[in-house]
Formats: structure tokens, sequence, C-alpha cells
């Protein structure tokens, strides 16, 4: 029986997007958390620039709690729940909306990959603001990982409660059909 709930958390750069854009192409609907919180901000302040987000989330965090990205995704699931075959949600960094996750008998997936090969991606992604050097992302995600970043974020706490970890190291057809497995999907998205 397939989960209908699945949050798919991890390091940078594993492959959660990828992972949760091949459940929505499975028919699954998806949340980014962090595209949740721009979408707060513009409706907030007409803005979706690095200080709006902030202070959004940071507002939802207070208003509903810590787990607030997770539960805006769920109660949107469940008023469309009769158009989708599940919710993923993924962009989950923090240890609260992952819990959420898992208190509402969601599957939690922790991905992750070897150091290089993610780094290698995120030079790919060219976003800004990203790590410029191994050494730097390394240094960097060390602290996500440990939760010495003054955000909530730790990804090893995350990693403890998730059900499932997949260490994404081959091509991206064997990540699939790991996701598929874990989720107890038969892929249809992989067939096309």
């Amino acid at each position: 029986m397939a989960h209908e709930i699945v949050g798919i958390v991890g390091t940078s750069a594993s492959g959660k997007n990828t992972g949760a854009e091949y459940l929505e192409a499975e028919g699954y609907l998806h949340f980014d958390t962090g595209e949740i919180v721009r979408q707060e901000a513009i409706k907030r302040f007409s803005s979706e620039d690095q200080a709006a987000c902030r202070q959004a989330g940071h507002e939802l965090r207070q208003e509903l709690g810590g787990g607030a990205l997770a539960l805006l995704a769920i109660h949107e699931y469940k008023k469309r729940r009769t158009e989708y075959e599940g919710l993923v949600v993924s962009g989950m960094r923090a240890f609260a909306p992952a819990q959420t996750i898992a208190d509402n008998k969601g599957l939690l997936i922790y991905v992750d990959a070897p150091v290089e090969q993610r780094f290698e991606r995120l030079v790919l992604r060219g976003r800004n603001g990203e790590s410029k050097t191994l050494k730097d992302f390394v240094i960097f995600e060390e602290e996500e990982i440990t939760g010495t970043l003054n955000t909530g974020q730790n990804l090893s706490m995350i990693a403890d409660i998730s059900h499932i970890h997949i260490y994404n190291d081959g091509d991206i057809a064997d990540y699939l059909a790991k996701i598929s497995n874990a989720v107890g999907i038969t892929p249809t998205a992989l067939a096309s």
C-alpha cells in the first residue's frame, strides 16, 4: 500500500526536489516549504525578498507553531485529497515540520549523496548565495547537520526520526526506483 503523506528531507543537493517532482508526476500534490514561505511573504508584504520571507516564516511559526509549513501543506492537501494520490512535502530544514509530517502518519525519507557529487550539482544550479568552494560547502553543511546555525535547522535530528534513508549515489533511474519502493508505488512516470 502506498504512503499517502511523504516528506523528503536531507542534505543539500542530494536529490530531494528531484524525488518530490517525480512523486508529483506520479499524482502526488507537491508542496515545497520554501515556496509556501514565498507565497505568504507576497500575501503579507507584497514582496518575496529574503527579509520578507524571513518575517513571513517567523510569523507563521508564531501563529501556528514550529510545524506551520507542514501543517499548511497537510491542510491544503486534505481540502483537495480526491484530486491526488497523496502529498509530498519537500524543503524542510528544521525538525518541527519534519516531526509534523511524522505525527500525521507521514513517511519521512532522508536523502543523502556523496559530498563531492552534491557540490557539483550545487555549482550546476548556479544559485546566488550558495557555497563557492567545496571547503565552504562542507563547513556550511556541518552547521546545518549539527544545528549550530541559529535557525532551528538540525538535519541530524531529522535523520534520526526518518523512516527510510536513501543514498543517492547512482543514476537517476536507480534513485527514482528507490523513491518508488520507499513510498510503495508502481512507477508510471519512469516508463514515459
